[in-house]
């Protein structure tokens, strides 16, 4: 995993899987600035544009968040990492064709997010 990331940003709703992922992620970049935003307009306000920000975005967003925040941070900061967590396997595919990595939230390990985060596909290849 790559231990530049100096900030990573967290793109879903309050509750658990942001909460342990904020756990998770801590762990693995003590040295990041963690931040969390439950839209996609918040998120694109808190990213740095850093080339070494990494951002998990929830595909689960209302109406379409998720897809118009990745479509925009590729845009705007095509230099950070971006991975799309999946709730099923048609957000996997819509990842997949905006050309980025996706993780299944069913079945997730941290060895999957491990992997992918390493991977951190750039938004600039849409």
């Amino acid at each position: 995993m790559s231990k530049n990331i100096i900030q990573v940003l967290i793109v879903s709703e309050a509750g658990r899987l942001r909460d342990s992922l904020r756990v998770l992620l801590r762990s693995c970049y003590p040295l990041a600035t963690i931040v969390e935003a439950e839209t996609g307009l918040a998120a694109l306000q808190l990213l740095t544009g850093s080339p070494r920000s990494l951002v998990l975005l929830d595909a689960a967003l209302p109406d379409d968040q998720a897809w118009q925040a990745l479509d925009q941070i590729g845009q705007r900061f095509s230099q950070a990492q971006c991975v799309v967590l999946a709730h099923s396997f048609e957000h996997q595919k819509q990842a997949e064709s905006a050309g980025v990595v996706a993780v299944e939230l069913d079945g997730f390990t941290v060895e999957n997010l491990s992997a992918a985060m390493e991977i951190g596909a750039h938004p600039s290849r849409l």
